[in-house]
């Protein structure tokens, strides 16, 4: 029984799988001397013995299978970042612990990658209007320019339809700056109030624009009136160096009472030498809620002109296209001028054409004009105002367009207005 036991129990000792191997180590040979015939429990004692050291050389097997996996992970994964491939030469005797790696040759110059050729467009490649714009510079003709500017100066308002403005004339800063009745901006609890002032729609301008005069002292209670009604949150005053604006308190702290309207200045900042912004507060004596506004005062407009800085002009007319769409409810924007007629005329006209490139719509300044004259006459007076809007124009598309092979057809074009304008006598200029 014993014996039967023995063998049994012997039969469970692990053997090699059939057609396979074993390479004979010298741990074996070692362990086959000292195997003794002395048997306990039914088994010998080399048996045990024999079982344990193959047990344990199969484990040291699989420990050198596994170092030798992560030798070739390692030599993998620095591969792929570009070392050299002294790793794979390490001898399969050496711990993993320690690999030293050689020092990396100098890695060539990266080649560029789309993603960064995509990052290095230029922003006249990512401008929706540069397509629009070199149509516009290619079909830009100072003679062209010329006879439009005519052909505007002959529309002349039709003053039947200006009855409020011929009934206030003592409320106006000239009898030559009319206003027509049907977009007449009005106080809307007492029709008899009266401002030269006009609401005006542009193309691709989603709110209107008033555009009026510098008020008369006698005219400041209702101007302020009508702005505080009209929810005019911010001003574009225009005008020359020798021009008064004295419709509000200038100083720090400073406010002044108009009638029942008090006007109260809460902050000024010097933007430059010819431009200041002030925080002016608005309050209807009885009321409670004050209106906030912002007064921007360029004093570099002069007569029939524009400022010498069309860098300076374009950003002003950015700062207004970019607050009408994001004004909340009825808020307003409002460009005022001694006449709310040249100067505001040409500062919306440059809006509304700025606004169409954008849109990628190519700007016809003669018919945009000529809408801005329908609603307000005398918009645009000059002929230097109307080769301006050209002249912006081609500033700001060289700036946008950011191209050097449009550097000489800019200048070329500048050229041209400039000889244009020399010879274009009082006549045209007026």
């Amino acid at each position: 029984m014993n014996s039967l036991l023995g063998n049994t129990q012997s039969e469970t000792i692990r053997k090699p799988k059939h057609g396979s191997k074993t390479k004979r180590t010298k741990s074996d040979t070692r362990r086959t001397k000292t195997l003794r015939s002395e048997r306990l429990g039914g088994h010998t004692i080399a048996q045990d013995q024999e079982s344990s050291t193959i047990q344990e050389s199969d484990r040291g097997k699989k420990k050198m299978s596994k170092k030798s996996t992560d030798r070739v992970m390692m030599s993998t994964r620095v591969r792929k970042h570009g070392e050299t491939s002294e790793m794979q030469q390490l001898s399969t005797r050496t711990h993993i612990d320690q690999l030293h790696v050689s020092t990396p040759q100098p890695s060539t110059p990266q080649t560029s990658t789309p993603l960064a050729t995509s990052r290095e467009k230029s922003n006249s490649e990512k401008w929706a209007g540069r397509d629009v714009a070199r149509t516009f510079l290619d079909r830009i003709d100072t003679m062209v320019a010329r006879s439009e500017f005519i052909e505007l100066k002959n529309i002349q308002p039709d003053l039947n339809k200006c009855k409020k403005w011929r009934k206030n004339q003592a409320k106006n800063q000239s009898e030559q700056y009319a206003c027509f009745d049907h977009n007449i901006v009005k106080h809307p609890q007492n029709s008899e109030e009266y401002v030269n002032a006009s609401s005006i729609n542009l193309s691709n301008i989603s709110k209107p624009i008033i555009i009026g005069q510098i008020p008369k002292k006698e005219n400041f209670e209702e101007f302020w009136k009508i702005i505080f009604e009209a929810n005019v949150m911010l001003m574009y005053v225009l005008i020359g160096a020798d021009e008064i604006a004295d419709f509000f308190p200038r100083e720090v702290g400073a406010y002044e009472h108009f009638g029942s309207m008090w006007v109260n200045n809460r902050k000024v900042e010097k933007v430059d030498n010819e431009c200041y912004r002030y925080n002016v507060e608005v309050l209807p004596q009885g009321c409670s809620n004050s209106n906030q506004m912002t007064i921007v005062l360029q004093i570099d407009w002069q007569s029939q002109n524009v400022p010498a800085k069309f860098g300076k002009t374009i950003k002003s007319v950015i700062e207004v296209t970019s607050f009408i769409p994001s004004a909340p409810g009825e808020d307003k924007c409002m460009i005022i001028s001694k006449h709310g007629a040249g100067r505001a005329g040409f500062f919306i006209s440059l809006c509304s054409a700025i606004s169409t490139l954008n849109n990628k719509h190519e700007p016809k300044l003669v018919e945009i004009v000529k809408k801005v004259r329908e609603q307000r006459p005398g918009a645009v007076e000059s002929f230097k105002q109307y080769t301006s809007l050209y002249l912006c124009l081609v500033y700001y598309i060289k700036k946008k367009l950011n191209d050097p092979k449009l550097q000489q057809k800019t200048v070329q074009i500048n050229e041209a207005f400039k000889l244009l304008l020399e010879g274009a006598g009082q006549s045209v200029m007026q």
